[in-house]
């Protein structure tokens, strides 16, 4: 799997997520999510979720999302030296 599928289902497991199960000021929480098209208990994915694990996810993120960027810029210059020439 890789970096953008990864971060694609972790944040289906945060905005789709239901809390279970929950200490105050552990900073965890036990979750479920079912998955897509799920009719019986056994599609469903449960999982832990700490707020550490949220925070590095939002740091990828914005990496993921500054590569993009970069991306799309490199590509205009492209175009835009490709427009001059001709």
């Amino acid at each position: 799997m890789d970096e953008i599928e990864q971060a694609a289902e972790f944040r289906h497991d945060v905005i789709h997520g239901f809390v279970i199960n929950q200490v105050e000021g552990t900073g965890e929480a036990e979750m479920f999510r079912l998955i897509y098209g799920a009719v019986t208990p056994s599609n469903r994915k449960t999982y832990r979720l700490t707020t550490i694990e949220i925070l590095k996810a939002a740091v990828r993120a914005n990496k993921i999302g500054k590569r993009s960027l970069q991306m799309a810029t490199g590509l205009q210059d492209l175009v835009a030296s490709v427009t001059a020439s001709t």
